[in-house]
């Protein structure tokens, strides 16, 4: 017989008791009730009901195949190894379910089957499911646009791991969603690439922020109130404040909502963040050094924070208050003060203005700072360099340009784009005055060992002379050999032989 029992976390336990039973020689556990002895009968019954299933006589997966999808849902959110995943993400997983559940016309376990996935997914794939819900308090449900390859791969991934779990927990005999196979994305499959925000548009933006939200009600509210209008200066001014620290510590927006001011260190010459584990997207502790300037900031924005609190009669602001209270419209209000800042919502490559795209710059910026690459992927907090180097490092058109024009020009390329010999800026190519190369075999110029050649365009680094043929690795023409013959240009095919 099985067990009886409340989960606990830490001085907490779980308002329900769960119980467990032995199905096919392995334990697996089940939600009870709030009763102690009706979980036991229930534990009785369910133990007893398997144990005729697997001699024949009765089917130990009945109650759980007419057990409302909806409410599986629930109980996969609420499953005790989900506790340490962001709200964010389980609210997400539960949208997915829900929705393909919906679309796909199934309420219990006996209606799934993977016809009904394959038409859900191009369904998606469409655009053609229901509207998804209001972006924000009072908002109207949002369409849902055609999904990239990378949202259809996060629904299978979801269906999958669900029944997954129900599997494993007993509930289902099988795993409806095994057979759906998921597509390993290329950088074909991107429909949105994030653009890195520099620190002059950083700037634009926090400027904007207070600036356009009192204007653009001051037009349409032309009898708006002076509270009013200061009150939203002064959220304009925090989201400001917002956008400053994740552009000079790298944060992630999730990290960013959830930080204290007890996980701040602002004290002069040592101000740092100590991020937990549980608040990390890599689960991981993290030690974020704070900028100077950034630090101060912080000490004024709690200076006044803790004022506005007294003032309402809440008191002043303790440790365990968040720094900042982050909107889940942020990605709205970023797109309206760009606008307003003239950023624009893409670049000129196409690239969008997204939240992430603050984290990106900040990458970016160090890069363009020259910031040595293993320091640069710990004040990014990434596992490996990677990342640093590849995907968060976002450069321009006009940065690989100036490189390129670094390099020395040589004067035959000079001469053949009909511009005129600089010999400043250019590198002599000395042609010796025997037969041309492709009639006597590869040869380098006849030089003098180690004599230098021309100093390249840029004025820092010279180049050595080609090393003598012997060490260079090449075989030069045998005096008095026999030669094929060719055209004067070298280029020609041979015309007799000698």
């Amino acid at each position: 017989m099985g067990s009886v029992y409340k989960h606990r976390r830490g001085e907490t336990e779980s308002r329900l008791y769960y119980y467990t039973v032995k199905i096919h020689g392995r334990w697996r556990e089940f939600a009870g009730f709030t009763d102690k002895g009706a979980t036991n009968t229930r534990m009785a019954d369910h133990q007893r009901r398997v144990e005729r299933g697997e001699v024949g006589l009765a089917d130990p997966f009945e109650a759980g195949k007419r057990e409302a999808l909806g409410k599986l849902v629930d109980i996969y959110i609420q499953r005790p190894d989900a506790a340490d995943q962001a709200a964010r993400h389980l609210v997400g997983e539960r949208e997915r379910l829900l929705l393909a559940f919906h679309e796909m016309g199934s309420r219990t376990f006996q209606d799934l089957d993977i016809p009904k996935a394959e038409l859900f997914f191009t369904k998606l794939q469409l655009g053609e499911v229901r509207p998804g819900r209001p972006t924000h308090k009072g908002g109207k449900p949002k369409p849902r646009k055609p999904a990239s390859a990378a949202t259809v791969k996060g629904y299978k991934v979801t269906l999958k791991a669900f029944g997954r779990y129900l599997q494993r927990r007993g509930t289902w005999p099988s795993n409806p969603f095994d057979m759906l196979r998921t597509k390993k994305l290329t950088a074909a499959d991107r429909t949105r690439v994030n653009r890195a925000l520099t620190p002059e548009q950083i700037d634009a933006l926090v400027q904007a922020a207070p600036q356009r939200a009192v204007q653009e009600w001051r037009r349409s509210h032309p009898h708006a109130s002076g509270e009013h209008l200061e009150a939203l200066r002064i959220e304009g001014i925090y989201r400001g404040r917002i956008y400053l620290t994740l552009a000079y510590t790298g944060l992630r927006v999730g990290e960013l909502s959830a930080l204290t001011w007890g996980e701040l260190d602002l004290t002069t010459g040592q101000e740092i963040a100590e991020i937990e584990a549980r608040k990390q997207k890599g689960r991981d502790d993290a030690l974020v050094v704070l900028h100077p300037m950034l630090a101060e900031m912080l000490r004024r924005h709690r200076k006044e924070r803790s004022t506005a609190e007294v003032r309402a009669g809440r008191g002043p602001l303790r440790n365990d208050d968040r720094v900042f209270r982050v909107s889940s419209s942020l990605l709205r209000w970023l797109k309206l003060d760009a606008e307003w800042a003239g950023i624009g919502l893409t670049d000129a490559r196409g690239r969008s203005t997204t939240v992430h795209g603050i984290r990106a710059g900040f990458n970016t910026t160090l890069r363009r700072n020259s910031t040595d690459p293993a320091l640069r992927m710990r004040l990014m907090r990434h596992k490996s360099a990677d990342l640093g180097l590849g995907t968060y490092d976002k450069v321009e058109i006009a940065e690989l340009r100036h490189e390129l024009e670094r390099l020395p020009v040589a004067t035959t390329l000079r001469l053949a784009a009909g511009a005129e010999c600089d010999p400043a800026v250019s590198v002599p190519i000395p042609v010796h005055s025997g037969p041309t190369g492709a009639g006597v075999g590869r040869s380098g110029p006849e030089q003098a060992p180690n004599s230098p050649i021309a100093e390249s365009a840029n004025g820092g680094h010279g180049r050595p002379s080609w090393p003598p043929l012997a060490e260079g690795g090449r075989v030069g023409p045998v005096p008095h050999a026999i030669c094929e013959s060719v055209g004067p240009a070298g280029l020609e095919p041979a015309t007799k032989r000698v």
